[in-house]
């Protein structure tokens, strides 16, 4: 949507316009009028009582204008009464009739009849003829008020949607950080009766995690910098817990300062990775490679996998969360490849930046 529609629906339905668009309602019913096809006024050689007539048509057509705009359309029409709206409109245009009516024949006719162009009209023709100059200029401020209605139930509609898709976030992204924290947990229990130094160090690593989640994870976005240096750290605390363990993360192409991505993005592959790479037999690495190219990110994980067990990650929730998050924040922008090897297991993400 460009500027020029931005400004026409801002126009339509913005406080701070309603002065201009009550002004353009009457000039455009102040030149409308001027062009009544009631013969009877055209008929009149005075041209100062033809100009009192038509201003108080004028009026009349103003009043009815807000009537069906301001009461008839909120109270009725919103409410799916149809019946009762086109009742009460049909109710306004009479009155407006005999309004104009009684006005006529005070001023209008006797003018008419002392000037010898008097031509008697039948109660039917008359409400015809002034019902058929009426009626449109009712239903215009009925299409202008539907038209502000729909503008401003899909405003509202897409407001919902943001913030029910803000929502969503926050829970899925609230369903990873806990699932990956207790694991940590765990194993630093474990590591705490095994080896009570090392135990110390991984506090240390891990006060670094928490205040990772503590200020950035919350955020809605976080320097790719950031995120990097965190999953290095991650990986070193499993470095320290664990043996014949090793791990690599390149970084191809210039990262500029001022990148950034949503957070936790790359943890459960991370996670997974270390999960699965597990093997008392054999050593076992987790290679991690970050690609700029041109607008996109490429995040590669490769990691070795048990020949004893099957990789089920793809099975589990946080993997499945956070496919969830890439579709809602990239929707259809991102391309994500999983190739599940005999010996290796491989993330292949691209994200646009």
């Amino acid at each position: 949507m460009n500027n020029g529609d931005n400004f026409f629906l801002n126009f339509l339905i913005l406080k701070k316009y309603r002065v201009l668009r009550h002004l353009f309602v009457l000039i455009f019913l102040f030149f409308a009028i001027t062009n009544y096809s009631d013969g009877r006024i055209r008929e009149l050689s005075d041209l100062k009582l033809r100009y009192y007539i038509l201003s108080f048509t004028y009026i009349i057509l103003v009043i009815m204008f807000y009537i069906n705009m301001y009461l008839l359309i909120p109270k009725f029409l919103y409410n799916k009464s149809y019946i009762l709206y086109l009742s009460f409109l049909l109710i306004t245009v009479s009155i407006g009739f005999f309004t104009i009516k009684i006005f006529a024949n005070t001023y209008i006719d006797p003018y008419r009849i002392n000037n010898g162009v008097y031509i008697e009209q039948s109660f039917l023709e008359q409400f015809y003829n002034v019902s058929f100059t009426m009626i449109p200029f009712i239903l215009s401020s009925t299409t202008l008020k539907l038209f502000q209605r729909w503008i401003i139930d899909n405003k509202k509609i897409n407001e919902l949607e943001n913030k029910a898709l803000k929502s969503e976030l926050k829970a899925l992204k609230n369903q990873i950080n806990p699932h990956f924290l207790f694991n940590m947990l765990n194993n630093l229990n474990v590591l705490i009766k095994k080896d009570p130094e090392k135990a110390s160090q991984v506090t240390i690593k891990l006060s670094d995690f928490l205040r990772h989640h503590l200020y950035e994870n919350n955020k809605p976005t976080v320097f790719l910098q950031t995120e990097i240096r965190f999953i290095n750290d991650f990986l070193e605390l499993e470095k320290i817990r664990r043996d014949d363990f090793t791990f690599e993360i390149n970084i191809k192409g210039k990262i500029k300062p001022t990148i950034q991505i949503p957070p936790n993005i790359f943890t459960i592959f991370v996670e997974n990775a270390v999960k699965h790479s597990l093997d008392t037999n054999l050593p076992s690495y987790i290679m991690i490679d970050f690609i700029i190219e041109s607008n996109n990110l490429k995040f590669v994980c490769i990691n070795t996998k048990s020949e004893l067990k099957k990789f089920e990650s793809k099975k589990g929730l946080g993997l499945k969360n956070v496919k969830r998050r890439l579709e809602l924040l990239y929707d259809n922008r991102f391309t994500l490849q999983i190739s599940d090897l005999k010996a290796t297991y491989k993330i292949d993400l691209k994200l646009p930046l």
